[in-house]
């Protein structure tokens, strides 16, 4: 099976980089699970767009809603394919909404999605108009940065928290003066065509107030034609 690397995320163990992809066989989305070595994605420059082939297979534990994790044997990393080409993909596999993405109801507000009311799927890809997307630094935690959008139900999701690695990279490369940087990147975003967010569940996790689900957040960011020429890159 080969499958085009659409998610590259961040999270606590910085040895490891999370990926996630669509089939070129089934267009369904599949998590390599173990996660990639981060040494390994920095030394062959593992980037959204890029092609794995292996063998894959279902997780023993594998459920809804993260049903997309499977085991791999054989990986191999084929480099990247034309933007062209990874913006049909994306394309191809878009939704217009969170709500008919997950096939879910929310309230206004709501960043998470109730244990009880667990989706068939964890990641999804939303299609957005560029100009309806805004970054802003997170102010409780400088250096990291939170996305605003709207997607074409009219419904707002204001301070998602971001695990895209190239736009984490980008938080902490310009963090002293992140809000300047901020003000050209959203300026970048909202003159693109087109626009594409990874939407991702999160495994089950409580809050402090005691809302237990799964956590909405945004996996990916991806504009069209060009995408800012300081997110894809490990430097």
């Amino acid at each position: 099976m080969k499958i085009v690397i659409t998610d590259l995320t961040k999270f606590g163990n910085e040895d490891m980089f999370c990926t996630a992809g669509i089939s070129l066989n089934t267009g369904k989305c599949v998590r390599p699970m173990p996660y990639l070595k981060s040494n390994i994605c920095r030394k062959l420059n593992i980037l959204p767009g890029g092609i794995f082939s292996g063998r894959f297979s279902k997780t023993p534990d594998c459920s809804p809603p993260h049903s997309e994790d499977m085991n791999y044997t054989d990986l191999k990393f084929h480099g990247q394919c034309p933007s062209k080409d990874f913006e049909t993909i994306l394309l191809e596999n878009a939704v217009s909404s969170i709500e008919k993405g997950f096939g879910v109801t929310l309230d206004d507000r709501q960043k998470h999605i109730p244990l009880e009311m667990s989706p068939a799927i964890s990641i999804i890809t939303l299609k957005v108009s560029p100009y309806q997307i805004k970054l802003l630094e997170n102010s409780y935690k400088p250096g990291r940065i939170l996305i605003n959008f709207t997607d074409s139900d009219s419904r707002d999701f204001n301070f998602m928290p971001i695990t895209d690695l190239g736009y984490c990279n980008f938080a902490e490369r310009n963090a002293s003066s992140l809000n300047e940087s901020l003000y050209k990147l959203n300026n970048f975003i909202n003159k693109q065509n087109i626009a594409f967010l990874r939407v991702g569940l999160t495994r089950p996790y409580r809050s402090q107030d005691g809302r237990n689900g799964y956590w909405i957040q945004v996996n990916g960011i991806y504009t069209f034609p060009d995408c800012f020429k300081d997110i894809r890159c490990y430097i």
